[in-house]
């Protein structure tokens, strides 16, 4: 099973990098479930061999129909049999082919369901009722299918599909997920090739320049993407289809390591063209320093909170996007569940047109501090939805994600 990713160019403030192709196509390694990201893993084919062999870490290779051995070869339209791999990641084959034992990051949440798919199981214990349709069945586990994100890029985090209604986020217009333990493809070393989406949308972030470095126990206890230069970036190349005038909810964990940085974990825009830029920024532009903040369609916004290197809950909603619109009509801006006053700090104070904005990411290192001191964070989860939540909505988001990663609630300084 094999996910092609596009590589659309990528534009964010003043770097004007394309999104790496991360090798050329005879290079590129076709990425396995394994044990930890570590392992080696054969590569997978339809009826064909492994390419280097199963070690120990890793089980057998992933093909179409084929059942899989000791690490061993595989074979097409065979049942499945063999033993899998040496310990940590030997797996049966199942009736999609699947192997190789995807535990790398995070055990899945005990709120986590099973949602349906292809219905994929192995030969000891079946996923019921199924994995989605870009997971196999392993041992009883759906875990995350090969994408091609380039060359060394070797694991992905085991688990079951993450369900927004299970976990007490709204589902309804979710247009992007991610989380640091799920859908995060790495190399040994952990420098991240892609971050897929668990919204359903299928989409991919990719690399916008250097690989930033996932880090397990880190935001919270919890796994998280930490991102340390103005490279450092993850995206796509357009604004998950939300409509330019639309209405939109940026959420994130992200806990920074420098207080005195500016840093984005979510922003929207057209590459150098920071009128348009929309997104939570710490240490805005010409902020008054050590402070949480937004940048709202070329205007810049204080709130009253201070920076602080603990993890924090940001929720940013638009209620229109609207050109002309007045800012502090258009925003609610809350951290750690509590809601801010934005201080103008610069700009029109008006939504400036959006029609040209041409990517999304999350985790971005700004690259124009006003202060001089770029940022440094770690985030550990980002959802964007293509309406402005409910106060019920934003409660539930809150009470949620604060629980999981410990956060308590901050009052904002006056």
């Amino acid at each position: 099973m094999k996910l092609s990713v596009n590589r659309p160019a990528l534009l964010v403030l003043s770097l004007a990098a394309a999104l790496p192709a991360c090798g050329s196509s005879n290079e590129r390694k076709r990425i396995q479930s394994d044990e930890a990201g570590a392992g080696t893993g054969g590569a997978s084919g339809n009826g064909g061999s492994k390419s280097n062999g199963g070690t120990s870490g890793s089980g057998g290779s992933r093909s179409n129909g084929g059942s899989s051995g000791n690490g061993g070869s595989t074979s097409s339209g065979g049942a499945s049999g063999g033993s899998g791999g040496t310990a940590g990641g030997g797996a049966a084959g199942n009736s999609n082919g699947s192997g190789g034992n995807a535990r790398e990051a995070g055990a899945p949440d005990a709120s986590l369901d099973g949602s349906s798919g292809n219905g994929g199981s192995d030969s000891g214990s079946a996923c019921n009722p199924g994995c989605a349709a870009h997971e196999a069945c392993v041992d009883g586990i759906c875990v995350e299918a090969d994408i091609d994100a380039g060359t060394d890029c070797v694991g992905s985090p085991a688990g079951a599909p993450l369900s927004a209604t299970a976990l007490g986020l709204p589902s309804d217009g979710l247009k992007l997920w991610v989380r640091g333990d799920r859908g995060v493809y790495k190399t040994a070393t952990g420098a991240v090739c892609a971050w897929r989406d668990q919204s359903g949308n299928g989409r991919v972030l990719l690399p916008g320049g250097v690989r930033p470095t996932w880090e397990g126990d880190s935001v919270g206890t919890l796994p998280a993407i930490h991102f340390k230069t103005t490279s450092d970036q993850l995206g796509v190349g357009d604004v998950l289809g939300i409509g330019a005038a639309s209405a939109r909810t940026f959420i994130a964990v992200d806990a920074l390591v420098k207080d005195d940085g500016r840093f984005h974990p979510i922003l929207q825009g057209q590459g150098n063209t920071d009128a348009t830029y929309v997104g939570i920024d710490a240490n805005t532009w010409s902020s008054a320093g050590k402070l949480e903040g937004a940048y709202l369609g070329g205007s810049s916004y204080d709130s009253t909170t201070p920076t602080t290197t603990s993890p924090r809950l940001h929720v940013l909603v638009l209620s229109t996007m609207a050109e002309n619109a007045p800012v502090p009509d258009s925003a609610l801006y809350r951290v750690d569940g509590t809601t801010q006053t934005l201080n103008y700090r610069s700009g029109s104070g008006k939504i400036l047109p959006f029609a040209t904005a041409n990517f999304t990411v999350v985790g971005d290192v700004s690259s124009t501090p006003s202060n001089g001191i770029h940022g440094d964070a770690r985030v550990a989860e980002a959802l964007i939805y293509d309406r402005a939540l409910t106060t019920p909505e934003i409660t539930a988001v809150e009470t949620s994600l604060m629980a999981r990663y410990a956060i308590k609630p901050v009052k904002p300084v006056n």
